[in-house]
């Protein structure tokens, strides 16, 4: 992995949360019995936004593998903090906290205008 240019990563861009997830559209069954008959839908959005952030990190970090690496595998991944009311426009953050010899850990964090709906840390190991 090339360290040096992980250790640069720096993601900022702007999100739209699928409507279903904010409450724009009825969840099929199958969802409401996943969310335990509909009451903890701002849970699946909050697992939503964790995933799209991991998501952000594993496409920029790939970006600094070296010739035979090919894959990236969560080491950590970390819930710090979350408000239960989804948002469906957010940005989402993530930096780079730490570099070691084959992982990166990443601070992230998903917020909208009225301030952070949530915060994880995300390790990735090559």
């Amino acid at each position: 992995m090339h360290l040096r240019r992980a250790s640069e990563i720096f993601i900022d861009e702007t999100y739209r949360a699928p409507d279903i997830l904010v409450g724009g559209g009825q969840p099929s069954a199958c969802a409401l019995t996943a969310a335990n008959g509909g009451r903890t839908v701002a849970s699946l959005a909050t697992r939503h936004l964790v995933a799209a952030l991991e998501e952000r990190c594993r496409a920029a970090l790939r970006l600094c593998l070296s010739a035979g690496e090919t894959e990236l595998r969560p080491t950590l991944l970390r819930l710090d903090y979350v408000t239960t009311s989804p948002a469906r426009i957010c940005r989402l953050t993530a930096w780079v906290e730490r570099v070691a010899d084959d992982a990166v850990v990443f601070a992230a964090r998903a917020a909208d205008d009225a301030g952070g709906r949530c915060e994880a840390t995300i390790a990735l190991a090559a």
